[in-house]
Parts: structure tokens; sequence; C-alpha cells
């Protein structure tokens, strides 16, 4: 024995350790074999099996595996060799971790049964003591639904309910409790057992846990967003423009649908979010969705244009439903945006279509109809009351002073207040003329105020009116027209004023310098004493000495007067240098201005084509005629492109061609107040033509919004007809 256990310390360290394996082997075997075999015949010391410690699993028991799954099952104490059995064959098994001869190690690997929900009965035993586990299988492993989620914050985020599968729970087959749900990090909270996870009020990200009853875990990771939100969150937007949506927030990429509602339905973009209105009024949902998916709705409203007013630089358009919106020049505050900025509007992309402002009138208040003046603008309220805003150099915004308005912030909406035309007193119409504006009120009376120069206040003075304290209101005299005298319409010039009158007859009066208050001289009339009321007589407007004729519509231009006569035809006088008067300029390039002229004036010959005369409408220097079948034709300044013809010819006679908006399209209403001629088409679109710059010509100044032309409708053909781009307001 001493020669074998010599061999046994061998210098070899791997040589040593499998000897002393040996020993340790063949000793506790000779144990075992004489204490089972032999026990009476083989004395073992007290003090060996008093230094055991008991066998203990110390594995979980009864131990859940699921179907097919190994786990490793682990004992302490006993003798030091362990022999290892189980009870279940259905592809169960049990081998020592690390001895093939399950021996010397205290764990086993387990295979379990394949069968769901069955047992099996593991023994181990060491020496005399033997120790045993249940092991029952399961279906599948603990799972958690989903295992990611994005969501948004709370409120107004939904709740997420996560689902536990698989697992174990107590009870028969594993299934009779509950699920336990829990949060490992971040905010938010879940029930339990329900699962339902609220998120929090900040964005971030949040662990969930589902455990089983016996211990099995899985979590699920949640990221918390801030809310998708669609900018913007409402749109009222004119038929076929167009406007870019964008998502705020939410889970990129975003997807934009239309969802129909009343009237036409417009299209979408899905990528991009750039929308184009229907070409009917109506309504319409935007819907963007982000990759969660949440969603984000835009109420749209579709409306149309129903008037265009143009002033030097800006043009305003009235909308079905009463609102306002201006684009072009604003240096005076003019389009009434009053978002502290004095920049232009129309000539940059991201300031077309619905992405342009409308103007805020005040809390609940529409607009039934608008006014423009160079540089400023006006409209009567559907209470009967007059806004002015922009340009008040002259007084001509009726505030008691000349500041301007809507040219900073906190001057439109309720802050802008109505003009003070007297006690009582409400207004039925409203006019703007060059740098002074006008109402006709409830009793019939015209009250202007502003510029006046040149006497076009008819208030026998030259000092402007509206421009200092105690100006308006009852201060502000009423135009004295003549005895029993009221005014049907007003129309004006950049200094003088004309109304047309109750009993069909014609009176104007201010600036005269080109004879345009058809009076045969060049004397201003309402500067002075004496020279308004019956003292103003009415204009002869009968012609070639004919018979006496009466007047049914007056138009004025800068300096100058057309008019339609009971008998459907048409005379105009003042200045006609560029041919505006339509009567080829035969003389000195004025009429009106030199003895016995408008007695003989001749009737403008409307050429071949014309019908009936229907409608006449001026600008700077241009002058329109439109007859009962919407023909359309023009003449007189053209060296901006004016009448549409792609040159720069002055025309002096009605032209044998129609005005050239596009094929088949017909004008229903006509604007201009400068050099620049705007359109609406009774397809509910607004086209414009002419002059695109200041007069300095400078940088465009967005009236035509679609382009930065200096000047449209003046190079042939590109700028014409089907060429001439429509206005995207």
């Amino acid at each position: 024995m001493k020669k074998a256990i010599n061999v046994l310390y061998l210098e070899n360290k791997d040589i040593k350790k499998s000897a002393a394996r040996m020993f340790k082997i063949v000793f506790t075997t000779l144990l075992l074999f004489f204490s089972v075999q032999a026990p009476a015949q083989v004395f073992v010391p007290f003090s060996y099996w008093k230094g055991l410690a008991p066998l203990t699993v110390t594995s979980p028991s009864p131990l859940y595996i699921v179907a097919g799954y190994d786990s490793v099952i682990t004992v302490t104490g006993g003798m030091g060799v362990y022999t290892w059995s189980n009870t279940a064959g259905d592809g169960s098994s049990i081998t020592s971790t690390s001895d093939p001869d399950h021996f010397l190690d205290p764990s086993a690997d387990y295979v379990a049964r394949a069968t769901n929900f069955a047992t099996d009965v593991i023994t181990v035993r060491s020496g005399s003591l033997t120790a045993t586990v249940n092991v029952t299988t399961y279906a599948l492993p603990l799972a958690i639904s989903p295992t990611t989620w994005i969501m948004q914050v709370t409120p107004p985020g939904p709740t997420k309910t996560f689902v536990g599968g698989g697992g174990c729970l107590m009870g028969a087959n594993c299934t009779g409790g509950a699920f336990a749900f829990s949060v490992v990090s971040g905010g938010g909270s879940i029930t339990s057992p329900g699962g339902v996870f609220t998120a929090p009020a900040a964005p971030g990200t949040t662990v969930v846990q589902v455990a089983d009853s016996i211990g099995n875990t899985a979590t699920a990771t949640i990221t918390v967003v801030n809310v998708l939100t669609i900018s913007p969150i409402t749109l009222k937007i004119a038929v076929f423009s167009t406007n870019a949506f964008s998502a705020i927030a939410g889970t990129p990429a975003y997807t934009y649908t239309v969802i129909p509602g009343t009237g036409g339905t417009g299209t979408v973009v899905a990528g991009t979010g750039v929308y184009t209105a229907p070409s009917t009024t109506g309504t319409n949902t935007v819907r963007v969705t982000d990759t969660i998916p949440n969603t984000s709705d835009s109420a749209v409203t579709i409306i149309k244009p129903v008037d265009i007013k143009v002033g030097q630089y800006f043009a305003c358009a009235l909308y079905n439903e009463g609102s306002v919106k201006c684009w072009g020049q604003n240096t005076y505050g003019q389009l009434g945006l009053a978002t502290g900025s004095t920049a232009s509007v129309g000539n940059d992309a991201t300031e077309i279509g619905g992405a342009n402002l409308f103007v805020d009138l005040g809390t609940g208040r529409t607009a039934t109809s608008i006014a423009v003046g160079y540089d400023h603008a006006c409209a009567l309220l559907d209470n009967a009351t007059v806004k002015c805003w922009g340009r008040n150099s002259d007084g001509q915004l009726g505030k008691g002073n000349t500041t301007n308005l809507g040219d900073n912030i906190g001057e439109m909406g309720d802050s802008l207040t109505a003009i003070n035309l007297g006690a009582g007193r409400t207004a039925t119409e409203v006019y703007a003329f060059g740098y002074f504006s006008c109402a006709k009120l409830d009793d019939n009376s015209v009250k202007c105020w502003g510029d006046n120069l040149y006497g076009q206040m008819g208030v026998a003075s030259t000092a402007d009116v509206g421009n200092a304290a105690n100006e308006m209101g009852d201060n502000l005299a009423a135009m004295s027209l003549g005895t029993g005298r009221t005014a049907t319409k007003l129309a004006g010039g950049q200094y003088f004023v004309c109304a047309l009158l109750d009993n069909a007859t014609l009176k104007c009066w201010g600036r005269n310098n080109k004879g345009q208050l058809g009076k045969n001289n060049l004397f201003n009339l309402g500067d002075g004493a004496n020279e308004m009321g019956d003292n103003l007589t009415a204009i002869n407007v009968d012609g070639n000495g004919g018979a006496p004729r009466t007047v049914s519509d007056v138009v004025a231009g800068v300096e100058y007067v057309c008019v339609i006569r009971d008998n459907s035809t048409a005379i105009c006088w003042g200045e006609g240098d560029a041919g505006e008067l339509g009567d080829g300029d035969p003389g000195d390039g004025e009429y009106g201005d030199e003895a016995g002229e408008m007695a003989v004036r001749a009737s403008i010959n409307m050429g071949a084509g014309f019908a009936t005369l229907t409608n006449l409408y001026t600008s700077s220097q241009n002058t329109c005629a439109k007859d009962n079948a919407n023909m359309f034709k023009c003449w007189g300044r053209n060296n901006e492109g004016q009448l549409l013809v792609g040159d720069t010819t002055n025309v002096k006679t009605p032209p044998a061609a129609a005005l050239n908006v596009g094929t088949g399209l017909v004008v229903s209403k006509f604007y201009s107040n400068y050099r620049t001629l705007c359109a609406l088409i009774t397809n509910d679109r607004i086209k414009c033509w002419g002059r695109g710059t200041d007069s300095g010509g400078g940088a465009a100044h967005g009236i035509f919004i679609s382009t930065s032309a200096a000047h449209l409708g003046d190079n042939s053909p590109g700028e014409v007809g089907d060429n001439l781009g429509y206005i995207n307001h």
C-alpha cells in the first residue's frame, strides 16, 4: 500500500490529481460496498458518518421546466459521491454535469420530458442519504407581448396593454393563477395583473416586467415620445390652393392622407404633406400617421374668393364666409398681418396658399365687403362697422392720428377698433381711394376722411380729415350732394371723388388737373365755399348733343372717369395720354378740360363682336369693358403688360381681340388700382398681371405670388392666356 501511495505523488500535477481522485473513488466504493452488502460485518467509524451534512436539493422543489428544455439540478451535503436517476422516459435524461460516472459532481444536467404538463421524479443518492425533486413540464417559456413599444406621453397618449404568455402559473397544468406586472425602470405605471401601462408625462424609456408564479420573468422596453401633432391643426384654404402640412414630434416616418368630408376631396402627397384643395367648398380632414402608429388630424375648411381688390402694390381677396386675405407689399402694414414684420408676402414659396395669414378682423367678426386705396385697406364688417389698416399718412384710417396700423404686433383683431362714424350711425358701403376713404351710412349720407389736398372731402377746405383728434364721429361732416339727393355709388381717383346719385345723375369734386370733374375746365371743386350741394351741378353725359342721357354706372382711374349710360353706351373723360379714354386720343390727350367738350362727347366704339355693355373697369390708366356674353376688352397703357397681349404697346381704342386669360375662361370680376390688374375667374380662381415690382423697379413685392417677375403679360406667348398662372392664395 505504501508503494502504491508513493506512486500517486508524482511530480506531474495532472497525474497527482488523477491518483488522488482514484484513491477517493476506491476508498469510498469499498465503504459503500461493505455498508450496503455486508453492513453487519463492516465497522464504519461513527465519526465519519457524524461529519456528513444532510443531502439537500438546492434547486426549487417542485421544479418547473419547459417541455424538452434542460436545467441544472444541484445538491449539497452527503458523502461527496452522488448517484442520479429519474423515473420517466419520454425523452428525459439526467447526466452529471462534469463527471460521466455520476459520482463526484453535486450537480447534474437534466433534460425534461417532451410531454407538456407531465411530472418526473429525480432521485440523488449519496451513501445512505437520498433526496428527490419533482419536475413538472409546461408548454412555453414565459414571454411578454409586445417586447418593444413606442407611445406618446400622457396626456393625451393612449394606454397600452401588455400580455404575458407561456410560463407557469400555479394550479393544474400551470394555468391556475395570474401574471404579475411591474415597472422595472423609467416612468409610467402598469396595472397588475391587468398589464395596462400608462405612459408618463415626459418622454423617455421605460422597462416593464411580467413574472409568472415560479419566478420566471420577461421584459418589454417602451419608448415614450412627445405627442404627434400635425401643423397646422386647423386650416382655412381657398379652392385649388396648396398648403404644406408638417408633423411635430411623434416617431418618423410620417404618412399623410385625406379623409373626405363635405364638398370636394383634396389631395395630399403621402410623403411630404403637400395638400391641394379641391375645386369646391366644403371640409376635409388631413391626417398624419407615424410609425407607432399614432395619428393627428387637421380640420380643413375650403373656401372660395368672391371679390378681389388691388392696391398700388398689393391685393386683397374677400371669401365666401367673410374672411379676408391680402398679399404683396407690406411696407405700411396694409396686409393686416400684425406680425411685427413689414416684409412683403407672396415672393417666397413658404408664403403661398395656406401659409399666408388671414386678416384678423376681431373676435367673431367677418367682412361683407372690402376696399383698398394705394397703401391701405378697409373692410365693412358683418355688424355694419368699418375697420381700416395700413398706411395712415393723411388720416385715411380714421383714427384721429397718422399712425400706421397693422405693421406691429397688437394692432389688429380686437385691438383695431371700428371707425367712429357718428352717434348711432352704421355703414352700408365702404370705399378707399388713393390716400383717403369713404363710407355710405345707414341714413344714405356719405362721409369721407383722409387726404384732402384738393378738396376731395367736399368740406370747403384742403386740410386733411381724420388725422387729428376731434375730427371723426359727429365732428365728421357728411357730403353735401344737393337738396334731397343721396348717393347710390361712389367712384374715385387719386385725388377726386364722384357720386352716382339716386336720380341717375353724376357729380364729381376734388382735383381737376385733367378735366376729370367733367366741368369743361381745370378748377378744383370742394376746396372752397359754395362749391358743393346744389352749387355742384351734375355732369353733362348726353354726348354728341343728343337726347338727355342718365348714368347707370361709374368707374374712375387715377385721373379720369368713365360711365355707362342708360342706353348701354360708355363715355370717358379726363386724362387720356395712354389711350385709356378709348377714343383714339384725337386731341391733346385730355377731355373735359375745355369749354363745350362734354356736351359733344362721343360714345366709345367697342368694335366688332362686342354685344351689350354691362360693366366697366378701370385701373391707373387702363379701361376694360364686359358685355352680356362675357366678352372682355381692354385698352390704354400697356408699358408693363397691363393689356395681356404679350407686348408693351399702348392701345387707344377697344381692340378686336378679347382679353386672353386662358382657353374657355370667363372673367367674373376685375379690379385694379394702379398698374397691376387681377381677375376673378368664374372657376373661382384668380389671375394677376401687369407690374410686379414697386415704382423703383426693385425687388418683386409678391402680388403675383407664384413668380417674382417684374412684369407679367408683356412677353408673348409665355405670359398670356393659358401660360398665365393662377394665384396660389
